[in-house]
């Protein structure tokens, strides 16, 4: 994990001209989210597999943030984000015939969020300071505490996130902010390889809604 966040650092210090490193304007923060995700549906491939299909509700949990954040003009920024929460990943295969509950199972997961954002300021008062930002990144799922439950071949999955969200500063003093901001995040959702449920692939895309609450830290 530590080399996919080194990575994603290595860029966006690439691109910046050398002269945006004269003045640096530099932010870390540490927030707790709220996720919220929406449920998600699958399908099996072929005639003889369309009368079922199985959905995925995680379950809502809360999580940590940690970000790094540079401003290299007044209104533009950059940021890199890890992330980390524990969501149960429920699914359940459904008859669609009779939209009875045909069998389901319950993972126990990890999920390490690393990401990389543009922010935009787009007005900066003496003491509030919104913002909006979008970018990209990878969500990893790994599967913990399951054998109990007899599941086993439970594989890791990473899967390639899309960021987006919003929010603001309410600054105390020139170094500390109260920061609150709503993230989102777009993402294929995992199937774990070999969970009991293999066969259904393809699905809508998941959605995490991320309100988040935290402290920044300006130097």
């Amino acid at each position: 994990m530590l080399k996919y966040l080194s990575l994603l650092v290595i860029t966006i210090l690439t691109v910046l001209p050398p002269a945006l490193a004269q003045a640096p304007r530099s932010e870390v923060s540490l927030g707790v989210p709220i996720e919220l995700s929406k449920r998600s549906t699958f399908t099996k491939e072929g005639p003889a597999f369309q009368s079922e299909r199985a959905t995925l509700e995680p379950s809502t949990t809360y999580g940590i943030l940690v970000s790094y954040r540079y401003h290299f003009a007044r209104r533009h920024g950059v940021e890199v984000n890890y992330g980390f929460s524990r969501p149960t990943q429920n699914y359940n295969v459904v008859n669609i015939a009779t939209n009875q509950l045909a069998g389901g199972i319950s993972v126990q997961s990890r999920v390490q969020e690393m990401t990389a954002a543009y922010v935009f300021s787009p007005m900066q008062k003496s003491r509030f300071h919104p913002f909006l930002l979008g970018g990209a990144g990878v969500l990893k799922f790994d599967p913990m505490g399951n054998s109990q439950a007899g599941i086993v071949g439970l594989e890791s999955q990473i899967k390639t996130a899309y960021l987006y969200g919003g929010g603001g500063e309410l600054r105390f003093t020139k170094k500390f902010a109260l920061r609150v901001q709503y993230r989102g995040l777009i993402y294929r959702p995992p199937t774990f390889s070999a969970f009991t449920l293999v066969g259904f692939g393809g699905g809508t895309l998941g959605h995490i809604a991320e309100p988040t609450i935290g402290v920044a830290y300006r130097f």
